[in-house]
């Protein structure tokens, strides 16, 4: 596509360019190309570091473009090591792509201190913390590599300071600083209450300025390509059993179980955990105590939805599960997607969407928000949230797809009362920062108990 095209021709000039194209513009086909276009002296091989549901997307596009590549990740590391030496072998004639995922790179730490030709971090996200072990030796390592780049539809999800790790792994420094703290202390102040760190005065236009300067950075509107989200909200309303277990956590951190058992905590986090769960109808140990979130999803799919692809999303495996099982014994056609699924597996499924014989497709959010393609569905529905707004985001545009032209429906199903509500309040400010989330759940929390 015409963006495409004029992303690689501003790539040209530069060594480490950064590619910040909202999901679904095809930051992947456009890396695939400037490495072609750079030749093959220039790059005569190329690692790819993403996580593996993306991985799929590059051999996908590589296999494609007629590229050569070997996939590192998944193999014993004997076997790793013979595709990393196929890699700087060659065949003097064609590219040699290497793909491999971050916690498999983890594991064979050498593979960054090569001298690659071209190093690409898709998902670069994944090092923006500055104290992770993966994001100490992607910004120590690769330095040898002639060309870096870095690609993401959400550079900063969490706010400016995200963008440090990632550029200081393409430049070594960014704003002239050479480390994540002295960059901080220099540029930032803790807010009001110490849990966060805001910019200086004139500090986040500089860095708006900066990475400009040096990412190509494209909006789906900017590039004429845009799919209208329609979102509403369906709600539920607890039953007595389960209102009466929230109401004891929300008050006293504890719980007395069904079977007699008692659970206490004394952790602000594992509180509103089990909260979670109960406002999708599980208690702290995942036991089932309502059917009232299940049986609005059941009335949504098998009514108002019932000639339409859907994704439906997950934040708790049981959840998921819950809802599969009833689905199956209505005969409806659907599927699932949890992690630890092998990749062949999850390509079926994924397949089977796309082909008409899964309807209804359930997936895990933490497993299936990067890289999977399930544009086949135009609606798709939470269940529940993940408390992350990368999270959110990411697994929103799997149903986009630059030809569509119809407009997307998103759905959440929120129990009143419940952190459902707050969850969804922070979602709809897509700029929000995880700590204002966790202060909005704080709060509604406090104001439901004082009630």
């Amino acid at each position: 596509m015409a963006h495409q095209a004029e992303a690689v021709d501003w790539a040209l000039g530069r060594d480490h360019p950064a590619f910040f194209l909202e999901m679904r513009l095809g930051k992947t086909l456009t890396t695939i190309r400037w490495a072609d276009r750079l030749g093959y002296r220039e790059v005569p091989n190329a690692l790819v570091v993403a996580p593996v549901t993306v991985l799929e997307a590059w051999e996908k596009e590589l296999t494609l473009e007629g590229e050569h590549f070997t996939t590192l990740h998944g193999l014993s590391r004997a076997k790793r090591e013979e595709g990393i030496v196929a890699a700087f072998q060659g065949d003097g004639k064609r590219r040699h792509w290497a793909l491999i995922n971050y916690e498999a790179l983890l594991s064979t730490p050498e593979i960054a201190q090569l001298p690659w030709g071209l190093v690409a971090l898709d998902e670069s996200t994944r090092i923006k913390n500055p104290k992770a072990k993966i994001t100490k030796l992607c910004t120590e390592g690769f330095r040898t590599a002639r060309h870096r780049t870095i690609l993401s539809g959400l550079p900063s999800p969490e706010g400016e300071l995200d963008f440090y790790c990632q550029f200081q792994f393409l430049h070594g420094t960014f704003m002239g600083c050479r480390n994540y703290w002295r960059f901080r202390a220099d540029h930032f102040s803790p807010d009001l209450y110490g849990g966060d760190w805001m910019p200086n005065k004139g500090v986040r236009q500089q860095i708006k300025e900066l990475v400009h300067s040096k990412a190509f950075v494209l909006r789906r509107t900017d590039a004429g390509i845009e799919n209208k989200k329609v979102y509403e909200t369906r709600y539920v309303s607890m039953s007595r059993e389960q209102a009466k277990l929230y109401k004891q956590i929300e008050e006293d951190f504890s719980v007395r179980l069904a079977s007699g058992e008692e659970m206490e905590t004394s952790y602000a986090i594992v509180q509103q955990t089990w909260l979670a769960r109960l406002a999708g109808g599980f208690d702290p140990q995942g036991e089932p105590i309502s059917n009232t979130k299940v049986d609005a999803l059941i009335e949504l799919l098998c009514g108002e939805l019932r000639e339409e692809k859907v994704v439906v999303w997950y934040r708790f495996n049981t959840e998921l599960v819950a809802c599969l099982e009833r689905l199956n014994r209505l005969g409806v056609r659907c599927d699932h997607i949890l992690g630890g699924m092998p990749r062949d597996v999850r390509k079926q499924k994924l397949q089977g969407l796309r082909t008409g014989k899964t309807r209804v497709l359930l997936a895990q959010v933490k497993c299936a928000k990067y890289g999977v393609d399930v544009s086949a569905a135009d609606t798709e529905i939470y269940y529940s949230n993940v408390w992350s707004c990368e999270d959110r985001l990411q697994s929103e545009d799997r149903i986009l797809h630059p030809m569509k032209k119809v407009p997307l429906l998103i759905i959440d199903l929120v129990t009143r009362d419940t952190v459902d509500e707050d969850v969804v309040e922070a979602l709809q400010d897509k700029g929000f920062l995880a700590r204002y989330l966790m202060t909005k759940i704080h709060a509604g929390i406090k104001r439901r108990h004082t009630k």
